[in-house]
């Protein structure tokens, strides 16, 4: 927990095999990392692991990690793209608020939660499919998502968080 937190020096990381989990914060507000390397056998990724990391430009998540913790990639503002796993089963609240150049993202089949606000802010986000099996969508989810033109809700959706979608204009459609 918090063991490079605020190491502003730091531009690249490569985690070694063998390690199972990240834990919260471990990486926070490093704002120089642009390079992070996860190791094949990657379980966890704590609460604000990766978060204001704001030199990070893509990363890819391996397989085995079920769930990534909230604020993990909060206020990421260069983060273009983020390869997710095919297993993965919740996105945390908050994990991509505030990733202003993410523009699209593909959610694997296995997600069935997308937590609060966890794209809140993603104002260039223009392209993004929630898989069928997919059941919650969190509180302000998507808000504030201005360059999204559309979103397919799928029929598997049982709860819709309030305000998923507040700042939506007339154009965009879902």
């Amino acid at each position: 927990t918090s063991a490079f937190e605020g190491c502003g020096a730091l531009e690249s990381i490569t985690i070694p095999e063998g390690v199972k989990k990240i834990g919260t914060s471990s990486f926070n507000g490093c704002t120089n990392i642009q390079q992070i390397n996860l190791p094949e056998g990657l379980e966890s990724i704590g609460d604000g692991a990766f978060g204001d990391c704001k030199g990070l430009k893509s990363i890819t998540i391996p397989a085995g990690v079920k769930e990534i913790g909230a604020r993990c990639f909060r206020d990421c503002e260069n983060l273009q793209q983020i390869n997710l796993p095919d297993g993965l089963e919740k996105i945390g609240s908050e994990t991509f608020e505030g990733c202003k150049t993410l523009e699209s993202i593909t959610i694997p089949e296995s997600v069935n939660e997308i937590g609060d606000s966890s794209f809140y802010y993603c104002s260039n986000l223009q392209q993004i499919n929630l898989p069928e099996g997919l059941e919650s969508i969190g509180v302000y989810a998507f808000s504030c998502t201005r360059s999204l033109s559309e979103i397919i809700i799928p029929a598997s959706v049982k709860i819709i968080g309030y305000w998923a979608f507040n700042g939506w204009t007339s154009s965009q459609t879902i």
